[in-house]
């Protein structure tokens, strides 16, 4: 987000004449500053390079201020991405470690502060979807799902195809599927309700004998997901959201419609 042309915050090269301009004004006093120059950053070496390059820029920075002592803080924002295709993860107990190493080898160190939202929540949520229809068009297999971006914009704002876990319908008399033939498994794009062909979900997803009525479960939901979807689209009912929360080892469900 940083180092080209952006509407957030502004360039190092105005830093002088702000930070001259809070300093004059009898209401503020500069206490810090806030960088946020990266998102969904998802490798260790570059988060530490990016880390060194803010630190580096600390002493400078915090030089600018009228008193430059009542400066002691600096936000480094969030960034720190989540891997949607693959269990490896974000290193953050190894990137504590070199950070610990880093500050107490500063003079004057600052106090930061992080905002690792996506990558804190991100693992708290799951979209469910109904299959509704499935059918084939010019060769692609497609699942036709209850719901769609509009509740579930994650995939299409990334640009990614998100990992899905198929939970069959029950058989008569309540037995799950207790087998099921490996020949059968199919590659297919799960879409939504929406007249757009946009709505997608997943591309080339591997499943097997998926029919219709059964679930799919989408995890990693719980960041980004229908907090920044247009629940609103075309009057599409909104999704049901039930919240798990665990207290003394018993779990409560609420149902929020």
């Amino acid at each position: 987000m940083a180092g080209r042309a952006t509407p957030f915050g502004m360039d190092e090269s105005e830093l002088a004449q702000a930070v001259a301009a809070v300093d004059q004004a009898s209401h503020l006093q500069l206490q810090g500053f806030h960088v946020h120059a990266m998102s969904h950053q998802k490798v260790l070496a570059r988060h530490q390079q990016l880390l060194d390059f803010y630190l580096q820029r600390w002493p400078q920075w915090r030089a600018l201020a009228a008193e430059p002592d009542q400066v002691t803080h600096l936000n480094v924002g969030g960034g720190i991405g989540v891997n949607y295709t693959s269990d490896e993860q974000f290193d953050w107990s190894g990137f504590c470690l070199w950070l610990k190493e880093r500050l107490d080898n500063m003079d004057q160190r600052p106090v930061l502060r992080f905002e690792p939202g996506r990558f804190i929540t991100a693992f708290c949520g799951y979209y469910v979807m109904q299959v509704l229809d499935k059918k084939v068009s010019h060769g692609e297999h497609f699942l036709i799902c209850r719901g769609g971006t509009h509740q579930f914009r994650l995939p299409a704002a990334q640009s990614h195809d998100h990992p899905v876990i198929h939970w069959p319908k029950p058989l008569q008399g309540g037995q799950p599927v207790s087998q099921i033939n490996e020949e059968s498994s199919q590659r297919w794009t799960l879409v939504g309700q929406l007249c757009t062909p946009k709505d997608i979900l997943s591309r080339q997803c591997m499943l097997q004998e998926v029919a219709v009525d059964d679930l799919l479960i989408l995890p990693l939901a719980g960041a980004y997901g229908y907090n920044i979807s247009h629940a609103d689209f075309l009057c599409h009912p909104r999704p049901q959201q039930r919240y798990v929360m665990a207290e003394q080892g018993l779990k409560e469900t609420v149902t929020c419609d």
